[in-house]
């Protein structure tokens, strides 16, 4: 690590300035470790990412077929997107994942309006947005959020006179039930050999935290019995704490040499700073609907106990006043009702 430090440093033109993704690049044509000395630079804020992200030319290869003038919308929305904007309207970028969903469901509807002439989405109408919604087949919720998000950029940048989805309902998001989990699985869950899994699935169960939180959880946020979460302060239950230290032991004695400062890792990543992705956390939960499933349940029950106190989901659970409701509207609903 030393040696590759070095060398970048004696390589660089301007000592003191951020190295680029090229420049370390020249540590994989000498056989030495170049992601681990990328990671460690970012942590201390002196790497500087001049590759051309993969999302580009995913996008690129997906929107090939359209009009010339649709394609330059959606790249200003792309951009906006993927790298936000300090200009008013300001926004913050989003991430990859997100993008990426988004364009999937956009897309369909994209080329349906292009093959039947559509050049432009200027000349996209409200009623071309509700006929879109009612194919068969599509997710409305979720093709109404990428098409909202995409008139929305636009609408700010002024490339379109109106946001033709403005007061468009696209439905409930059926992908996320408000019913009770399965009792047996969360126990195989609590109680699986896998200390990882046990582990998991505690804190989503107990405490309610979701995939994100939960991939970057550190391992310095563990003290006092407690877990630390930007402004929230979580004593750990019991049953929780007991999982995390048998999984702590677990960790200590398959990667006693680990650098990667995260509380959950594998073999890929433990000589590594970046967190689990997401694809590791399914897997390593295998529950239906993932720990987002486990978190629901875990709100949901809390709404049934005290008969609906969004103030206190709100507490417990960093949750918003209108996210709290979801979940608060349950309560006494005849579905439940034994």
């Amino acid at each position: 690590m030393r040696s590759s430090v070095r060398i970048l440093l004696d390589l660089q033109h301007t000592p003191g300035a951020a190295i680029t993704a090229t420049e370390i690049s020249v540590l994989q044509q000498l056989g030495l470790p170049a992601r681990v000395v990328r990671d460690l630079l970012d942590e201390v804020h002196m790497f500087d990412d001049d590759r051309t992200p993969a999302i580009v030319g995913w996008l690129d290869t997906r929107v090939d077929h359209l009009p010339d003038q649709m394609r330059s919308e959606i790249g200003v929305w792309f951009d906006i997107m993927h790298a936000g904007s300090t200009t008013a309207p300001r926004r913050r970028p989003r991430d990859q994942v997100t993008i990426r969903l988004y364009a999937r469901w956009f897309l369909p509807t994209l080329t349906r309006w292009a093959a039947t002439g559509t050049t432009s989405l200027r000349t996209i109408t409200r009623d071309d947005v509700i006929v879109a919604l009612a194919v068969e087949g599509i997710n409305r919720h979720g093709t109404g959020l990428a098409l909202r998000s995409l008139f929305g950029v636009l609408k700010a940048r002024r490339l379109v006179f109106v946001n033709p989805t403005a007061r468009i309902s696209t439905g409930a998001d059926t992908d996320k039930p408000k019913t009770p989990a399965d009792l047996a699985l969360i126990d195989a869950a609590l109680n699986d050999p896998n200390s990882a899994r046990a582990a998991v699935a505690a804190l989503a169960i107990y405490h309610g935290l979701n995939t994100g939180q939960l991939r970057n959880i550190r391992l310095i946020d563990l003290y006092d019995r407690r877990l630390h979460i930007g402004t929230r302060t979580i004593p750990l239950a019991a049953p929780v704490h007991g999982r995390i230290d048998a999984y702590l032991a677990d960790r200590a004695r398959r990667w006693p040499r680990a650098i990667n400062p995260h509380l959950f890792i594998h073999f890929r990543n433990h000589q590594r700073l970046e967190p689990v992705g997401g694809r590791w956390m399914k897997t390593t939960v295998d529950y239906p609907g993932g720990v987002n499933a486990l978190r629901r349940d875990r709100i949901l029950h809390e709404a049934e106990a005290t008969g609906g106190d969004t103030r206190r989901l709100c507490d417990l659970f960093g949750l918003s006043i209108t996210a709290a409701s979801k979940f608060t509207d349950t309560v006494n609903h005849p579905d439940l009702d034994n």
